[in-house]
């Protein structure tokens, strides 16, 4: 299977990703894949681009049911960090397994263990070690690999965190629209990502064919100006699109019974959950509800239905290179409407030899 990168400079300005509690103090470091999927889906609908999914839901002849959900024809990853190195360079950080990783050092060091288990983040190099070997290297206390929720194996700038990625709180007021007095503002705080020029996020891809590869780099195109994360209308999430170039990282990794999803991962029935954790010992995940508000019109107002994913860094067995399903997420008051509201818990999956 031919993977892709493609990344995403956040140069124009700020970003800010909602976390699941809508706590603006704090800003998520993975823009999870069903988001982006659903970013995409709109803007398709708003360029006029067809794609099975667009089209009007109708029911069948026999019964109360929808036919099956059309494929995607396309997979993608979550948004993970990158950093332009002093080299120009680049480094492609992805999530710690679930349960965390083991980094052996040179000593007994309480303080280096307390970073490792805050590590969120692994460079390509030390994460398809862990994939092969279920551990990374020994390391330097003097390699500064360790810098916050990231270990970059190659670091030696103690600063290079801070040089990539900045993090600012920043106050803003909310005014209500109408029969506001002056008393009425409040002030609220949002914590602000800055990245360094030439960083950012970026997601790996695979695409069925020629045809819906640039239907997906004409959506993506579009949203550079439109912007992702929350806030968008005051400019925050404005990006400028590089690549798709072929990713080789993962490329010598032979086939395992054992798989880690780099995206939020929906299985397509319990039969199929059930499968990929029966080994007990060997899996491990974490589950996240995914919902939120429908965002186009006429429908602003209504919440979409919930439904629990497996977040990135699951060990699951499975030999599948990509799994899971879309589902739709039509709120009860709106059946009968036409208009699905699709949640996307498609993933790619990566083989891991030692879980």
């Amino acid at each position: 299977m031919k993977t892709y990168v493609i990344r995403f400079v956040f140069n124009r300005g700020a970003l800010h990703i909602g976390t699941p509690r809508e706590d603006y103090t704090r800003s998520e470091s993975i823009l999870h894949s069903d988001t982006l999927y659903a970013a995409i889906l709109q803007a398709w609908s708003m360029l006029g681009v067809t794609h099975p999914l667009l089209a009007p839901r109708k029911k069948q002849e026999m019964g109360d049911q929808y036919g099956p959900i059309p494929p995607l024809g396309f997979a993608l990853s979550s948004l993970f960090p990158f950093s332009k190195k002093e080299d120009d360079s680049l480094s492609y950080f992805f999530p710690v397994p679930t349960g965390g990783v083991t980094v052996p050092s040179n000593s007994n060091n309480r303080k280096l263990d307390k970073k490792v288990k805050s590590l969120r983040f692994l460079d390509a190099p030390a994460f398809v070690e862990w994939l092969k070997n279920g551990k990374v290297s020994p390391i330097d206390l003097q390699a500064h690999s360790l810098q916050g929720e990231f270990y970059r194996s190659d670091a030696t700038d103690s600063n290079w965190e801070d040089v990539f990625l900045k993090r600012d709180v920043h106050p803003r007021a909310h005014i209500p629209r109408e029969g506001a007095g002056e008393s009425d503002t409040t002030i609220y705080y949002i914590e602000r990502l800055f990245f360094r020029e030439g960083s950012g996020f970026f997601c790996l891809a695979h695409f069925d064919d020629e045809d819906i590869r640039k239907k997906v780099l004409l959506a993506l195109r579009h949203l550079e100006d439109e912007g992702l994360g929350t806030d968008r209308h005051v400019g925050h999430g404005q990006f400028e699109l590089e690549g798709p170039e072929p990713f080789v990282a993962f490329d010598n990794l032979a086939e395992s019974d054992f798989s880690l999803n780099l995206s939020l991962f929906c299985p397509k029935d319990e039969h199929e959950f059930q499968q990929m954790t029966q080994d007990e010992k060997k899996t491990r995940f974490e589950l996240v509800k995914r919902g939120g508000w429908i965002t186009t019109e006429p429908w602003l107002t209504y919440r979409k239905n919930s439904v629990w994913m497996l977040r990135e860094g699951a060990i699951l067995q499975t030999k599948d290179a990509i799994a899971g399903k879309t589902i739709d997420l039509q709120p009860d008051i709106l059946k009968g409407e036409q208009k699905a509201v699709w949640r996307v818990g498609q993933s790619l999956f990566v083989p891991v030899h030692k879980p």
